[in-house]
């Protein structure tokens, strides 16, 4: 009709010069190149010829289904739910770029793997009863005792962090510890060095925190890092958290 004007929606191949030179101001050289890499391997051969309005549901489920039946290259197994997820937000990152700058007149929300799908396997491995000595041995006395409550003992790292004088009961050899919903539960404490470890810490104190940073008078936060170079001066290849520690107690 006279006086107006349509405009017809472009595709996403013919905007993709376009999208990035745009990219290459907001994002660094290496994601960049990564993002590149992906939209001409696996994004423009499947919707290279559609416009925004035209990528829906059914369209992104068989590019997934797809995807998942295809074999990496790099790593010569099928390809994962977390690499899916990561080329469809380098989708869904420049489609809703030609909507906001007058490409595409109407977008839908691009679905991805659920989260739970994406995240990486983690193999935790316990350590041994050599390992577990060497790795102690690395640690500064205070921070022992707080290690040895969570292998030798099984305590969650906050619950070692925030432990009192007052929850040791060293002549009935128990812990008590205060979980979830205020509910009590009592712990033995069943090593010889883990005894000697809190005897050693507690001293005479009936109250207070077991172990203080001296620098805020408080708790520690975390010890992760700590833990991560204590394992390195002990030479353990493998990785060392409070998380290993637990599962060593179920396991040692």
């Amino acid at each position: 009709l006279k006086g107006n004007r349509t405009t017809a929606e472009c595709t996403i191949a013919s905007k993709l010069p376009e999208y990035a030179t745009y990219y290459k101001t907001i994002a660094t050289p290496a994601i960049v190149t990564d993002m590149l890499s992906v939209m001409k391997r696996c994004l423009i051969p499947a919707f290279g010829k559609l416009t925004p309005s035209q990528v829906v549901g059914p369209l992104v489920s068989s590019y997934t289904l797809k995807r998942l039946e295809t074999i990496s290259p790099k790593t010569h197994k099928p390809v994962t739910h977390r690499t899916i997820q990561k080329e469809l937000n380098y989708l869904s990152a420049m489609v809703k770029w030609m909507n906001k700058n007058g490409f595409a007149q109407e977008i839908r929300e691009i679905d991805r793997p659920p989260s739970a799908k994406c995240k990486p396997q983690k193999i935790i491995q316990p350590l041994t009863i050599d390992e577990l000595s060497r790795f102690t041995l690395q640690l500064p006395p205070d921070r022992q005792a707080l290690a040895l409550l969570m292998s030798d003992a099984g305590l969650r790292m906050t619950e070692s962090l925030n432990i009192c004088c007052q929850d040791i009961d060293l002549a009935s050899g128990r812990i008590l510890i205060k979980g979830k919903g205020n509910k009590q539960v009592m712990y033995p404490i069943l090593t010889r060095r883990l005894f000697e470890a809190l005897e050693r810490e507690k001293g005479d104190r009936a109250t207070g925190w077991l172990v203080i940073n001296p620098k805020t008078s408080e708790p520690y936060g975390s010890i992760k890092t700590l833990f991560r170079l204590a394992a390195k001066r002990a030479g353990i290849q493998k990785p060392v958290t409070h998380h290993v520690l637990r599962h060593t107690y179920s396991t040692v």
